[in-house]
């Protein structure tokens, strides 16, 4: 009897150690899937890479935004995975990063400085399903990139978004104190409070 359960519990604890390692060899097969199917309309985003780990894993993706009568925005996505078993069924922890090229790199250093605009980080279940909590971080009274009379803050924002692979659906809401703009030649001022945007 103690030799049977001894070989149970050495099968759960191998089992247990290895489910990193499978998390992630299933993580680095679904990711290009997720990410191709997850384009819509104009809006492309491609997986560039994926590098296994037996605990951590990255992975890089490219986001190119549409923009009327501008260049597209290009947005690369950095992505560090925690593979492992969670008491609630989590299997993936995602947090994700941004940064930019050309022009708008240079813009939005000079608003957040070698802050991400935003981070997302998200929990991935064993039943298919994820829930994903989003910030930017608020910024103090600056001029704006091109124009130094203008000066714009921002309170910040977040959200959440919660949704499925399969199907692919997804409920998002996100808020935001506000955000200010003062012109210093006109001294006009527009100010926007308890933003909230939601959709499903």
């Amino acid at each position: 009897m103690k030799k049977t359960l001894a070989v149970v519990a050495g099968v759960v604890v191998i089992a247990y150690l290895a489910s990193p390692l499978v998390i992630g060899l299933l993580a680095r097969q679904q990711f290009p899937d997720i990410v191709k199917a997850s384009s819509v309309g104009a809006r492309q985003w491609q997986p560039d890479g994926f590098h296994l780990g037996y605990r951590h894993s990255t992975a890089r993706s490219t986001l190119t935004l549409p923009m009327a009568g501008r260049r597209p925005v290009v947005v690369h996505l950095h992505h560090r995975i925690t593979q492992r078993l969670g008491a609630d069924l989590s299997i993936m922890e995602v947090n994700t990063t941004a940064s930019f090229e050309g022009r708008i790199r240079e813009e939005l250093a000079q608003v957040f400085g070698d802050r991400s605009p935003f981070v997302f980080h998200t929990l991935i279940f064993a039943d298919g399903h994820y829930t994903a909590t989003f910030q930017s971080p608020p910024v103090a009274s600056r001029s704006l990139p091109g124009n130094p009379a203008v000066h714009f803050s921002f309170s910040g924002a977040k959200g959440t978004v919660r949704g499925t692979f399969a199907p692919r659906t997804a409920t998002y809401r996100m808020t935001s104190p506000g955000f200010a703009l003062e012109d210093a030649k006109t001294h006009g001022r527009v100010a926007a409070t308890g933003l909230a945007l939601a959709g499903d």
